[in-house]
């Protein structure tokens, strides 16, 4: 979750670059952005029958508590 696309963005190709998959295949199925993005993205999958989700905040470690503060508030109510 971050308010500033381009910033998400920027965090989550460094994470990525790690993996052998291509960076555009695991952004196609990650949520990243804002929290009404996260939640649209969510959303589509939810439409199409997925019911079980993982959260793998991708954030620096000092960022990881707050992220995961921020979904339980702004993302997983958007589904109770």
């Amino acid at each position: 979750l971050n308010e500033n696309r381009s910033r998400a963005q920027e965090v989550v190709q460094k994470f990525l670059s790690g993996f052998q998959l291509p960076a555009e295949a695991l952004l196609a199925r990650c949520a990243i952005g804002s929290a009404q993005e996260c939640i649209e993205k969510i959303h589509s999958y939810v439409n199409v029958g997925c019911s079980k989700f993982v959260l793998w905040p991708i954030v620096p470690p000092e960022e990881l508590v707050s992220q995961i503060e921020r979904y339980g508030k702004e993302i997983i109510p958007q589904f109770s």
